[in-house]
């Protein structure tokens, strides 16, 4: 049975994930979850920072404990999915993870809704199938980049030029908001 999404549904989900597949032609190999995914992972995020702070908790274990109690079975690969989604964004950098993964590619840039741009060692420019819609999540990723150098991006420092612990050449900026 598929069940299409309505246009709220997407919009609904846009918001909640903070990214969205575009028609570019570098594959990350991120798979965009349906509606009820997306509204799944923003439920157990919520349920994984109330348990954050009481312990130690786990994304598996907040998943589980959502599913338990809500009455959700999944299926083995969609909780895997599911977690590997929920990963990137409680401890990665979201979309960016397998883009920052790949050796080939010598840069990323991220403006606004566009889609992720990369430069690709011996191909040039590229457009990625993923791109960020909003300007909050935009900003996240980049100040979780940049926490471990001890600095943030704000309006008053829009600017960011540092290195890496592996060598990479970081150079953030935030031209708008």
């Amino acid at each position: 049975l598929h069940l299409e999404e309505t246009e709220e549904e997407a919009e609904a989900k846009k918001r909640v994930l903070g990214w969205q597949k575009a028609s570019g032609k570098y594959d990350s190999g991120i798979v965009m979850p349906s509606y009820q995914e997306a509204m799944l992972c923003d439920a157990v995020a919520k349920l994984f920072r109330e348990l954050a702070k009481e312990t130690d908790a786990r994304l598996e274990e907040a998943l589980d404990e959502y599913c338990e109690e809500e009455g959700i079975v999944l299926a083995d690969e969609q909780r895997e999915r599911l977690l590997a989604l929920m990963a990137r964004e409680a401890h990665g950098f979201s979309v960016l993870d397998p883009l920052l993964a790949d050796d080939s590619l010598e840069e990323i840039t991220a403006s606004g809704s566009e889609p992720i741009r990369v430069y690709k060692r011996g191909v040039g420019w590229l457009e990625t199938d993923v791109a960020f819609n909003s300007h909050k999540k935009i900003i996240g990723v980049i100040n979780r980049i940049a926490r471990p150098l001890g600095r943030r991006i704000t309006l008053q420092k829009p600017r960011i030029n540092a290195c890496l612990p592996n060598g990479s050449r970081l150079h953030l900026s935030l031209i708008h908001i």
